[in-house]
């Protein structure tokens, strides 16, 4: 009967010694880091690729403030036009030229700085007719972040 008790007190003190050693740590922490860079450019409704006129136009472009001057969209066969959403973007079909969309500041207040979304044409694309190719860069960096190519459908 003695080893018994023996056992259970090494295993009681035991216990105990690393529950008390435990008390005295600093609890763990998890850190959270927000991150700013992130780019959501993707067709509302039924994803394709292919755009269909007044059905599969428009697209959610979503990011934030932060990187909407150093953002610009170069489309081949069309462009993109600003809706009451800032949210979504529509594509109109525009064959054989190439346009840039980027974000702008507006005359507005001293305080208040509102960015536009503006659509500029820039040249003549080389691509067929009914390939649409969008290219999302950061200016800062020069280079392609995005480059989707979809097909145009009357």
């Amino acid at each position: 009967m003695k080893p018994t008790i023996n056992i259970f007190s090494f295993i009681l003190i035991f216990n105990v010694f690393f529950v008390l050693n435990g008390i005295g740590q600093n609890p763990i922490s998890i850190k959270v880091k927000k991150q700013n860079d992130i780019i959501f450019f993707y067709q509302k409704g039924t994803k394709s690729d292919t755009i269909t006129k007044q059905k599969s136009n428009l697209f959610y472009f979503i990011l934030n403030d932060s990187l909407k001057k150093s953002i610009s969209i170069s489309i081949d066969n069309g462009r993109f036009i600003s809706t009451k959403n800032d949210s979504i973007i529509e594509f109109k079909f525009m064959p054989s030229l190439k346009y840039e969309a980027k974000f702008i500041e507006e005359n507005t207040t001293a305080l208040l700085k509102k960015l536009k979304f503006v659509s500029l044409i820039n040249g003549s694309t080389t691509f067929n007719k009914n390939e649409i190719v969008i290219k999302i860069s950061s200016t800062k960096q020069d280079k392609p972040l995005i480059e989707n190519i979809f097909y145009y459908k009357e």
